[in-house]
């Protein structure tokens, strides 16, 4: 489609490549295309410049799914961004607090 069109063929950083997908997984994910969500998130995060918020929403993607793979993003995520604005729900997730 055009987006990735876009990303394919424009000079713009990874950067922007990565916060693009990230919110087009995001909008598969509000619009119930889960399995197309979770494909693009998975390519996000499979990036050197995925945003760590990539790894929560990957993670919250994957709940339900593939467990060890949920688990897996939301350890990275508080890895890189322990204070990070998804890092309670993160934790709490894990069982690491109530």
């Amino acid at each position: 489609d055009r987006l990735d069109e876009a990303l394919a063929t424009n000079e713009r950083s990874a950067a922007f490549r990565a916060r693009a997908l990230l919110l087009r997984g995001r909008a598969l994910g509000m619009d119930g295309q889960d399995d197309e969500a979770r494909r693009t998130l998975g390519r996000v995060v499979a990036l050197d410049s995925a945003p760590p918020e990539a790894f929560f929403h990957f993670a919250e993607a994957n709940v339900g799914r593939d467990g060890r793979v949920a688990r897996d993003a939301f350890e990275t995520y508080l890895r890189l961004a322990p204070d990070g604005f998804y890092a309670r729900r993160a934790r709490r997730a894990l069982g690491l607090e109530d």
